[in-house]
């Protein structure tokens, strides 16, 4: 016996096998293994959605027993899918993964943690050869892409977690809920199982049956709401794009790029099934080819960006400039400067030869003091400040004959007993009077 009549009959020695269980299921009362053995059955045709919606619903926990066999209900279902993977049949195997992926999409979260648990599930070396039929060696193509989606399906769920479900209003208000940096992270697993999906391949020769199309119309469903949630993301991100820093745009840019490639193949794949003879009870829409212009604009945003240096805020101290207070001035916001103390500062701020008198340089010579006020002048800076009777104020007008606007009249001068250049005259300017001189208001003179 060769390998390919060894192989029909063991596909003949399950179909027996799943004959015998259907019928003892009937006797027993025993409806989840009735239902698993219905929607995997060899029978040509989509999972019945009766069968279907009893194994969805023992997973929420509407069954009459908790546990089956010794085991939970959810570990029971799980483990008996999979040893359905493992067959010569192609339609079983086939059926047996849509059966997964309505799990992922609408089971509950206690199978999807069971799913995740075992993560060799869908792996490719599992699967038994099935090419020694003419059907068979078609859909292998098929059925490898189909389990390599399931696999990035089930691995990005791992990464969001079990109860952040693309299909979910939770994973809408999660997403609306993060920023442009910790959306990244969000937006490559997404792109990393939308780039899973557009890599199946459609041709007329695999959807010849009511199983392959019942398998597309899954992968088209996942393939629209995964589009839908990156471009509502995309255009968030498009709109506060200006205002991130060069840093953020760059991995955007980057983003981007993968959205563009990724979104042309999906559109060529929702095309392929729109153009084809089968007729799809939900067809996939007509997708927009995105502008590469898109791409160019943000990389021309980038250059831009990268010649124009960042603003930042620069201290003193960083920039090495500090404060010497190793001498420091203190200043009596009180009282102004009297004359010693001002004439002080200046032979401080000017340290010249004080044995020499024509390089000494006092307070006469930097304001000009009139010639012949030794004395007077010397008493007037070494006073305190003179106070003036109440409801009066002092000026100084110049002892000279000639009237100034401002300054005290004629009369006033020739009747002021002072014996410098300045005698005072009362005005709004508060000016003192410097100490030995007289003064009169001006009403009074």
């Amino acid at each position: 016996m060769n390998t390919k009549d060894a192989n029909e009959l063991k596909r003949g020695a399950g179909y027996l096998k799943e004959k015998a269980i259907l019928g003892l299921s009937k006797v027993t009362g025993n409806e989840l293994d009735r239902a698993i053995f219905k929607v995997t059955s060899h029978k040509l045709k989509a999972p019945k959605e009766k069968y279907m919606q009893r194994v969805l619903a023992a997973t929420h926990g509407h069954c009459n027993n908790k546990s089956h066999k010794g085991r939970d209900v959810c570990p029971y279902i799980v483990a008996e899918l999979e040893k359905r993977l493992h067959t010569h049949n192609w339609i079983v195997i086939l059926k047996t993964m849509v059966t997964f992926h309505r799990l992922l999409r609408d089971g509950s979260a206690e199978v999807n943690n069971v799913i995740q648990e075992n993560r060799n599930i869908f792996c490719t070396r599992n699967i038994k050869d099935i090419s020694e039929s003419t059907e068979g060696a078609i859909q292998g193509v098929f059925i490898r892409q189909y389990l390599y989606y399931l696999e990035e399906r089930t691995s990005a769920q791992r990464k969001l977690g079990v109860s952040r479900r693309i299909e979910s209003n939770d994973f809408s208000l999660f997403l609306r809920s993060l920023d442009a940096d910790t959306l990244g992270a969000v937006f490559d697993i997404l792109l990393e199982q939308l780039a899973a999906l557009v890599e199946i391949g459609y041709t007329e020769t695999i959807v010849d049956n009511f199983c392959s199309m019942e398998a597309f119309q899954m992968l088209v469903n996942d393939g629209k709401l995964l589009y839908q949630i990156i471009s509502d993301r995309s255009i968030f991100i498009l709109d506060r794009f200006t205002g991130f820093t060069l840093t953020q745009k760059k991995e955007w840019v980057e983003h981007f790029r993968r959205y563009i490639t990724t979104g042309e193949k999906l559109r060529t794949l929702f095309s392929s099934i729109r153009n084809s003879k089968r007729i799809f009870h939900d067809p996939p829409p007509e997708l927009k080819p995105i502008p590469m212009s898109l791409l160019d604009s943000l990389e021309r945003d980038v250059r831009l960006s990268s010649l124009q240096p960042e603003h930042t805020t620069e201290s003193l101290e960083s920039l090495g400039i500090t404060r010497d207070n190793s001498n420091p001035q203190e200043i009596n916001a009180s009282a102004p400067p009297d004359g010693s103390s001002l004439y002080s500062s200046v032979e401080q701020e000017y340290p010249w030869d004080k044995q020499s008198d024509k390089s000494k340089v006092a307070i006469d010579d930097l304001f000009g003091r009139p010639s012949g006020t030794d004395n007077n002048y010397q008493a007037f800076a070494d006073s305190k400040p003179l106070q003036a009777p109440m409801g009066q104020e002092f000026s100084f007008a110049p002892a000279s004959n000639a009237s100034l606007p401002g300054f005290a009249n004629e009369g006033a001068l020739s009747n002021a007993n002072f014996s410098g250049g300045w005698v005072p005259t009362p005005n709004a300017s508060g000016m003192q009077q410097p100490p030995g001189t007289q003064f009169a208001p001006n009403n009074a003179m």
